[in-house]
């Protein structure tokens, strides 16, 4: 499976080129053209563009991240899909544990509030 994000890089490399292209023949051409220019390009060049963007997302951390969630988000389909159910966040949790959730983010609300008078002081 080819990540959605590839086909993106794909086009926008195709996009590119033929900018490049315009550029070295001393032409400016509306966006519509361009566009156009640029799927007849990717058309003809599809493998090879592929290939440059699947490298790119392998290469690239922002690409892969989101070749990463996009995996997730498929997984997560497929599961609500199958029948079963995700619990909500914290579903697990005892009524203890909430309790000293809560008690711990009062502390740690405390504790920054102190460090910040005590800042302030000087």
């Amino acid at each position: 499976m080819v990540p959605s994000i590839a086909y993106a890089r794909a086009h926008h490399l195709a996009k590119r080129a033929v900018e490049r292209e315009l550029a070295a023949q001393g032409r400016r051409a509306p966006f519509a053209e361009i566009i156009a220019l640029a799927q007849a390009y990717r058309a003809a060049h599809q493998e090879e563009l592929l290939a440059q963007a699947a490298e790119a997302v392998k290469t690239s951390p922002w690409h892969s991240m989101m070749a990463d969630r996009e995996v997730r988000e498929l997984e997560r389909e497929q599961a609500d899909t199958s029948g079963h159910r995700r619990q909500p966040a914290g579903a697990d949790l005892s009524l203890n544990q909430v309790g000293a959730k809560g008690a711990l983010k009062r502390l740690n609300f405390s504790v920054q509030l102190l460090r910040f008078l005590a800042l302030a002081a000087y």
